[in-house]
């Protein structure tokens, strides 16, 4: 079996970092989505990304996963 290199980057999907995803895009083979159930408006934010990043990237979505961050906190 050959070396296997994984590289992971934290980044948001807030739009406001939208100029810094193509540095993290680069050369990347797949995508881990991680979102917060919790939070209002994060269902519909990572249906956009889920739609948005394999097809800019050149991936394919079996590429990608999603992880719901269930917490509790208090």
């Amino acid at each position: 079996m050959g070396k296997l290199n994984i590289e992971l980057w934290d980044m948001s999907g807030d739009m406001k970092y939208e100029k810094c995803w193509g540095a993290c895009q680069k050369d990347a083979h797949g995508i881990i989505f991680v979102y917060d159930p919790k939070q209002a408006n994060h269902e519909e934010q990572l249906q956009n990304l889920v739609q948005m990043f394999p097809k800019n990237m050149g991936i394919q979505p079996k590429y990608c996963m999603v992880y719901i961050n269930h917490h509790n906190v208090g």
